[in-house]
C-alpha cells in the first residue's frame, strides 16, 4: 500500500498524494461533522479508518 496525507475539517477530507504543496488530490465528504476519524495500521500492513 502507499502512505499519503490527509487533512480533516469537519466532516471533509482532503488527501494529498505528495509532499508539494497546492490543492488536494481528492476531496470528499464522510459522516457527520462531529464526527472524529482515526485511520491506523496495528502492524499488519493494512490501514483502516473509523469514523465515530
Amino acid at each position: 500500500g502507499k502512505d499519503t496525507i490527509a487533512v480533516q475539517r469537519g466532516n471533509k477530507f482532503f488527501v494529498k498524494n505528495s509532499l508539494q504543496g497546492g490543492k488536494a488530490d481528492i476531496a470528499f465528504a464522510y459522516g457527520d461533522s462531529a464526527d472524529f476519524a482515526w485511520i491506523a495500521d496495528f502492524g499488519k500492513g493494512v490501514g483502516i479508518a473509523i469514523s465515530r
